[in-house]
């Protein structure tokens, strides 16, 4: 079962959508990819646009309604989330991704992998295993940005659980953690 990226824009930064692509189609040519955002682009780009309707309809301060819109509208159990402006520079460990989604599916507790460097650098780091060639690291809480939308596989319906309506990106990291 192939991981869905779920690339998330907006009319403001759909620019970025362009190289997004560009690199994405470079470094991760196996990817099934979703963009959603609001206003089409005007450019073409190589997979599929999901409108998520008129973006005054989800001003900053509610960006966690665009987001849950996005997740709402997909069946996926697990996703790869992506911001347009997280352009991949190097090839991507397809298979490394399929084993974490994997991982994941067979441990319901796991809410979210980070598939940058972004959770190494959080402290109360600890070796939980491995799961194939993987080597699988944890944060024990409290750690700061869980909910950090840093490139990661997420659970979706856990995602949605956490997401509350009327929230700015900030705001859903900083509150989604504590929740």
């Amino acid at each position: 079962m192939t991981v869905r990226t779920l690339c998330l824009t907006s009319d403001t930064e759909l620019w970025a959508v362009q190289p997004f692509c560009y690199f994405y189609q470079k470094y991760y040519p196996s990817a099934d990819v979703l963009i959603a955002g609001f206003k089409p682009p005007a450019f073409p780009i190589p997979y599929p646009f999901l409108s998520l309707g008129d973006i005054r309809d989800y001003p900053y301060a509610k960006w966690s309604d665009g987001l849950a819109m996005a997740l709402n509208s997909i069946p996926d159990d697990v996703v790869l989330l992506m911001l347009e402006d997280f352009w991949v520079t190097r090839t991507v460990d397809a298979e490394a991704i399929e084993l974490l989604a994997q991982f994941m599916r067979e441990n319901p507790v796991v809410t979210r992998c980070c598939v940058c460097t972004d959770r190494l650098y959080a402290r109360n780091l600890s070796d939980v295993g491995t799961y194939g060639r993987l080597d699988i690291i944890s944060n024990a809480y409290p750690v700061e940005y869980a909910m950090s939308f840093q490139p990661s596989l997420w659970r979706r319906t856990e995602l949605l659980r956490y997401l509350i309506p009327n929230e700015n990106p900030h705001e859903v990291e900083i509150n989604g953690t504590r929740r």
